[in-house]
Protein backbone atom coordinates (compact mmCIF):
# COMPACT_ATOMS: atom_id res chain seq x y z
CA UNK A 1 0.00 0.00 0.00
CA UNK A 2 1.26 3.43 -0.92
CA UNK A 3 -1.37 5.33 1.10
CA UNK A 4 -2.71 5.00 4.61
CA UNK A 5 -6.34 4.06 5.17
CA UNK A 6 -7.05 7.65 6.19
CA UNK A 7 -5.53 9.05 2.99
CA UNK A 8 -7.61 6.63 0.91
CA UNK A 9 -10.78 7.65 2.74
CA UNK A 10 -10.05 11.38 2.34
CA UNK A 11 -9.29 11.09 -1.39
CA UNK A 12 -12.45 9.04 -1.95
CA UNK A 13 -14.67 11.46 -0.02
CA UNK A 14 -13.29 14.46 -1.93
CA UNK A 15 -13.81 12.82 -5.31
CA UNK A 16 -16.71 13.77 -7.55
CA UNK A 17 -16.56 10.41 -9.38
CA UNK A 18 -16.76 7.89 -6.53
CA UNK A 19 -16.97 4.79 -8.75
CA UNK A 20 -13.96 5.81 -10.81
CA UNK A 21 -12.01 6.80 -7.70
CA UNK A 22 -12.14 3.27 -6.28
CA UNK A 23 -10.32 1.93 -9.36
CA UNK A 24 -7.84 4.83 -9.32
CA UNK A 25 -7.04 4.22 -5.64
CA UNK A 26 -6.62 0.51 -6.33
CA UNK A 27 -4.20 1.25 -9.19
CA UNK A 28 -2.23 3.78 -7.13
CA UNK A 29 -1.87 1.34 -4.23
CA UNK A 30 -1.17 -1.76 -6.30
CA UNK A 31 -4.15 -3.69 -4.99
CA UNK A 32 -7.60 -4.75 -6.17
CA UNK A 33 -10.85 -2.78 -5.91
CA UNK A 34 -12.19 -5.10 -3.18
CA UNK A 35 -9.32 -4.16 -0.86
CA UNK A 36 -10.02 -0.45 -1.36
CA UNK A 37 -13.75 -1.02 -0.83
CA UNK A 38 -13.10 -2.84 2.46
CA UNK A 39 -10.87 0.02 3.66
CA UNK A 40 -13.59 2.52 2.75
CA UNK A 41 -16.31 0.45 4.45
CA UNK A 42 -14.20 0.21 7.62
CA UNK A 43 -13.76 3.99 7.38
CA UNK A 44 -17.52 4.55 7.44
CA UNK A 45 -18.53 4.57 3.77
CA UNK A 46 -21.85 2.69 3.44
CA UNK A 47 -21.43 -0.71 1.80
CA UNK A 48 -24.45 0.08 -0.38
CA UNK A 49 -22.29 2.51 -2.38
CA UNK A 50 -20.41 -0.44 -3.86
CA UNK A 51 -23.24 -2.85 -4.60
CA UNK A 52 -24.60 -2.56 -8.13
CA UNK A 53 -28.22 -1.55 -8.29
CA UNK A 54 -30.35 -4.28 -9.78
CA UNK A 55 -33.41 -3.60 -11.81
CA UNK A 56 -36.39 -5.48 -10.58
CA UNK A 57 -38.64 -7.30 -12.94
CA UNK A 58 -42.25 -6.52 -12.44
CA UNK A 59 -43.89 -9.63 -11.03
CA UNK A 60 -47.56 -10.37 -10.73
CA UNK A 61 -48.89 -10.14 -7.19
CA UNK A 62 -48.49 -13.31 -5.19
CA UNK A 63 -51.65 -15.19 -4.29
CA UNK A 64 -52.92 -14.59 -0.79
CA UNK A 65 -51.73 -17.30 1.60
CA UNK A 66 -54.16 -19.65 3.25
CA UNK A 67 -53.68 -19.25 7.05
CA UNK A 68 -54.57 -22.90 7.70
CA UNK A 69 -51.89 -24.17 5.30
CA UNK A 70 -49.29 -21.68 6.58
CA UNK A 71 -49.68 -22.88 10.18
CA UNK A 72 -49.42 -26.53 9.15
CA UNK A 73 -46.25 -25.85 7.13
CA UNK A 74 -44.38 -24.25 10.06
CA UNK A 75 -41.53 -26.49 11.28
CA UNK A 76 -41.32 -27.14 15.02
CA UNK A 77 -39.12 -24.67 16.91
CA UNK A 78 -35.58 -25.95 17.47
CA UNK A 79 -34.41 -24.78 20.92
CA UNK A 80 -30.85 -25.96 20.31
CA UNK A 81 -30.17 -23.02 17.97
CA UNK A 82 -28.60 -19.86 19.44
CA UNK A 83 -30.86 -16.93 20.23
CA UNK A 84 -30.86 -13.83 18.02
CA UNK A 85 -28.27 -11.14 18.70
CA UNK A 86 -28.71 -8.51 21.33
CA UNK A 87 -26.72 -5.32 21.89
CA UNK A 88 -24.70 -7.20 24.52
CA UNK A 89 -23.66 -9.86 22.01
CA UNK A 90 -22.22 -7.31 19.61
CA UNK A 91 -20.18 -5.43 22.19
CA UNK A 92 -22.10 -2.18 21.89
CA UNK A 93 -21.08 0.15 24.70
CA UNK A 94 -23.11 1.59 27.52
CA UNK A 95 -24.58 4.26 25.29
CA UNK A 96 -26.65 3.97 22.14
CA UNK A 97 -23.77 5.05 19.90
CA UNK A 98 -21.32 2.34 20.89
CA UNK A 99 -18.12 2.23 22.87
CA UNK A 100 -14.83 3.59 21.60
CA UNK A 101 -14.66 5.42 18.35
CA UNK A 102 -11.27 4.12 17.25
CA UNK A 103 -10.31 0.94 15.50
CA UNK A 104 -12.93 0.65 12.76
CA UNK A 105 -16.34 -0.90 12.62
CA UNK A 106 -15.27 -4.53 12.70
CA UNK A 107 -16.55 -6.64 9.87
CA UNK A 108 -17.10 -10.27 10.77
CA UNK A 109 -17.67 -12.78 8.03
CA UNK A 110 -20.22 -15.31 9.23
CA UNK A 111 -18.49 -17.99 7.17
CA UNK A 112 -15.33 -17.62 9.28
CA UNK A 113 -17.17 -18.91 12.32
CA UNK A 114 -19.69 -21.30 10.88
CA UNK A 115 -23.33 -20.99 10.08
CA UNK A 116 -25.57 -19.80 12.88
CA UNK A 117 -28.05 -22.50 11.93
CA UNK A 118 -25.30 -25.11 12.36
CA UNK A 119 -24.49 -23.83 15.84
CA UNK A 120 -21.68 -21.43 14.89
CA UNK A 121 -21.35 -17.97 16.42
CA UNK A 122 -20.07 -14.52 15.65
CA UNK A 123 -17.74 -13.27 18.37
CA UNK A 124 -18.67 -10.00 20.05
CA UNK A 125 -17.11 -6.82 18.65
CA UNK A 126 -14.30 -5.56 20.85
CA UNK A 127 -13.75 -1.83 21.24
CA UNK A 128 -10.32 -0.21 21.01
CA UNK A 129 -10.04 -0.13 24.81
CA UNK A 130 -10.76 -3.86 25.00
CA UNK A 131 -8.19 -4.66 22.30
CA UNK A 132 -5.53 -2.51 23.97
CA UNK A 133 -5.65 -4.97 26.91
CA UNK A 134 -4.44 -7.55 24.34
CA UNK A 135 -6.76 -10.46 25.23
CA UNK A 136 -5.31 -13.89 24.51
CA UNK A 137 -8.21 -15.02 22.30
CA UNK A 138 -7.83 -12.28 19.67
CA UNK A 139 -8.64 -13.17 16.07
CA UNK A 140 -6.33 -12.27 13.17
CA UNK A 141 -8.66 -9.42 12.21
CA UNK A 142 -8.52 -8.08 15.77
CA UNK A 143 -4.70 -8.25 15.75
CA UNK A 144 -4.65 -6.17 12.55
CA UNK A 145 -7.08 -3.70 14.11
CA UNK A 146 -4.91 -3.52 17.22
CA UNK A 147 -1.90 -2.58 15.07
CA UNK A 148 -3.91 0.26 13.51
CA UNK A 149 -5.19 1.34 16.94
CA UNK A 150 -1.67 1.46 18.40
CA UNK A 151 -0.56 3.62 15.47
CA UNK A 152 -2.99 6.37 16.57
CA UNK A 153 -1.17 8.94 18.71
CA UNK A 154 -2.75 9.52 22.12
CA UNK A 155 -3.21 13.25 21.40
CA UNK A 156 -5.17 12.39 18.23
CA UNK A 157 -7.28 9.85 20.14
CA UNK A 158 -8.15 12.50 22.75
CA UNK A 159 -9.05 15.06 20.07
CA UNK A 160 -11.27 12.52 18.32
CA UNK A 161 -13.00 11.55 21.55
CA UNK A 162 -13.64 15.23 22.33
CA UNK A 163 -15.03 15.79 18.83
CA UNK A 164 -17.33 12.75 19.13
CA UNK A 165 -18.58 14.00 22.52
CA UNK A 166 -19.32 17.41 20.94
CA UNK A 167 -21.13 15.77 18.01
CA UNK A 168 -23.22 13.64 20.36
CA UNK A 169 -24.25 16.78 22.26
CA UNK A 170 -25.24 18.43 18.99
CA UNK A 171 -27.21 15.36 17.92
CA UNK A 172 -29.05 15.30 21.25
CA UNK A 173 -29.88 19.01 20.91
CA UNK A 174 -31.16 18.48 17.35
CA UNK A 175 -33.27 15.51 18.47
CA UNK A 176 -34.75 17.65 21.24
CA UNK A 177 -35.60 20.42 18.77
CA UNK A 178 -37.07 17.85 16.37
CA UNK A 179 -39.26 16.42 19.14
CA UNK A 180 -40.49 19.91 20.03
CA UNK A 181 -41.45 20.63 16.42
CA UNK A 182 -43.17 17.26 16.04
CA UNK A 183 -45.08 17.88 19.29
CA UNK A 184 -46.16 21.27 17.95
CA UNK A 185 -47.31 19.74 14.65
CA UNK A 186 -49.20 17.05 16.58
CA UNK A 187 -51.02 19.70 18.64
CA UNK A 188 -49.29 18.82 21.90
CA UNK A 189 -48.90 21.43 24.60
CA UNK A 190 -45.36 22.71 24.57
Amino acid sequence: MQMTDTEILVKYNRSDDKKGMVQILADLNGCDKDTIQQILIQGGVPESEFTPKKRRKRQPPAPKPDPAKATAAMPPEDESLPLPFSDDDMGIGDDEYGGAMTGGEGVYDIHDYGSLAAGGFIPPYRTAEELLTEPEDMTDKERKRLERIKAIPESVRELCQTEVANLRSQVMELEKRSDEIIDFLNGEEV
